[in-house]
């Protein structure tokens, strides 16, 4: 491996440079044709910033611990299957961004970062984390969303500074009392996990102004209520009550009268049960292909569901907000800021069936984008977008991992691009960009046209749109306890995606969707 050709590693020896950027096809050829990183790579000591990304390294080198003046270590979309214990010897390290690859554990060793204060495991296969990591003094951020963790180590909540924590869509069952020593702590986020039930002493987080606890078969139905409203103010001040009528209940235990916090908690829940709407989805069959997806679109965003939305009155602006809001809130969470999958809405009056979608070069396609008058390519959108993007990160350097940061990284290099096109070759939608001007929707829209695409998994498309309905439903239900006289029920009418030979490729709700939803909302299957 050492006859390789890799200028870039000349150009930091030679110019004295202390960062190294290693991204691209070329990169991951060069990765693939010798089976790894080039061995020069180890002796460049004095570097503070690595990044390797977008390849498909699956290990690195033992000696990648001779980097010992690394503070920013970043390795995300890689393959990378295991990371060699000599990590413990960055201890000048603060941030180590290890997200998209397929690591299945971290080593003892990580919890020598002494000085580490981001740490991003997101899109991993991590079963559980080391011990070890209660070490992590330093440690302020923390997101290890989608993986396939079932419970924290109890050493994780000694992480005395952790002012964030985001561990969606994993498969958790519970959270101990011990999350009340985490007193920094500003944002929690257990999305999409197996929550029964919710300790109040996450109430005791005095700084604690952020909280999901979407998609959990959480028991307390008040709880529930709060969580699928989205306001974290009104659930964590629900907590917060629970456990001064815990603590009121204990102290009065204690002198043989009075009642337990589970039966507080079981009170509560009955006296909220009939305060809840039930409503009614219905589902509508349709036996025609709505979307045709053209075979080039596998090789970048190959994953697409979409359903018809009907029966929401989206002329109340209360409801067009919130509907909106929602999904901006399912973006940052669920969506892991649009690098899972995206979601897109379409006034269906304005949209022109049958739809392709396929992929073309960034230079090929013409949109007119949202709250704009004119059409430009992609090309030229994405150059606004990364202009934008640096003049955004020169005057806001500590958000490191903004959303569009993030989410540029998909496409700003990509020779094609995935878009939504109607009948008349029209791009409505260019995820995970933008929806097109032409299909906005409005108070005044009737119907909606709903999209989630990936380039992850049909899976993740489909658990975006359920959570997506079924936040939906809610925000039905508790807009209609203010006008009881409208009626309690939406519909969702399928929209069947096939190849281009018109085989059918996906139907969406089919029957083993949507069937989590609590018993509240009925769904009907024609």
């Amino acid at each position: 491996m050492d006859d390789q050709n890799w200028p870039e590693i000349d150009t930091v020896v030679q110019e004295r440079r202390y960062e190294l950027v290693l991204h691209g096809s070329n990169i991951n050829a060069r990765i693939e044709k010798h089976g790894g990183l080039h061995a020069n790579i180890c002796k460049l000591t004095n570097l503070n910033f690595l990044r390797i990304s977008h390849t498909c390294l699956s290990q690195l080198p033992e000696d990648i611990g001779n980097l010992i003046n690394l503070k920013n270590l970043i390795l995300d979309h890689n393959k990378l299957t295991s990371i060699p214990s000599s990590i413990g010897q960055f201890t000048k390290l603060k941030l180590l961004d290890l997200s998209y690859n397929n690591l299945e554990k971290l080593p003892h060793e990580i919890g020598q970062l002494e000085q580490l204060t981001d740490l991003n495991l997101v899109c991993n296969q991590l079963m559980d984390l080391p011990a070890s990591m209660g070490q992590l003094a330093a440690l302020t951020r923390i997101n290890v969303s989608n993986n396939k963790l079932s419970q924290l180590p109890n050493q994780f909540y000694h992480a005395s500074n952790l002012c964030e924590f985001r561990a969606a869509n994993n498969t958790i069952h519970g959270v101990t009392d011990a999350i009340a020593s985490l007193n920094q702590l500003k944002t929690l986020d257990f999305t999409g996990n197996k929550i029964e039930l919710v300790p109040h002493q996450i109430a005791l987080c005095s700084k604690l102004k952020e909280l999901t606890l979407m998609d959990n078969p959480i028991k307390d139905r008040k709880c529930i209520k709060l969580t699928k409203q989205n306001n974290s103010k009104l659930l964590i001040e629900y907590l917060r009550n629970c456990n001064k009528k815990a603590t009121a209940d204990s102290q009065i235990s204690k002198k043989g009268a009075g009642k337990s916090p589970d039966q507080a908690d079981n009170d509560t829940s009955a006296n909220s049960e009939d305060q809840l709407i039930a409503l009614e989805v219905r589902i509508l069959p349709t036996p025609d292909i709505k979307i045709y997806s053209a075979g080039n679109v596998l090789d970048v965003r190959p994953y697409i569901v979409c359903c018809i939305l009907k029966g929401v009155d989206f002329s109340r602006e209360d409801v067009f907000k919130k509907f909106i809001a929602l999904q901006t809130k399912l973006h940052d969470t669920i969506c892991d800021k649009r690098m899972l999958a995206t979601i897109a809405t379409h006034d269906y009056s304005k949209v022109e069936f049958p739809l392709s979608y396929q992929a073309e070069a960034p230079e090929k396609i013409s949109i007119i984008p949202l709250d704009k008058e004119c059409a430009v390519t992609a090309k030229q959108f994405i150059d606004q977008l990364v202009k934008d993007s640096n003049v955004t990160g020169q005057a806001k350097r500590k958000n490191k991992n903004s959303g569009l940061q993030k989410y540029l990284t998909l496409v700003k290099e990509s020779k094609i691009l995935a878009c939504l096109i109607d009948c008349k070759s029209n791009v409505i939608s260019l995820p995970p960009l933008v929806n097109s001007e032409k299909t906005k929707i409005s108070p005044a829209s009737k119907e909606i046209l709903l999209e989630v695409t990936s380039s992850k998994s049909l899976a993740a498309c489909k658990k975006v749109m359920n959570t997506l309905i079924e936040n939906i439903a809610e925000l039905v239900i508790n807009s209609d306890k203010v006008l009881e006289s409208e009626p309690k029920s939406i519909l969702l009418e399928q929209v069947r995606v096939g190849n281009q030979e018109g085989s059918l490729k996906v139907v969406y709700p089919s029957r083993t969707d949507l069937t989590n939803f609590r018993k509240e909302i009925s769904i009907q299957r024609a």
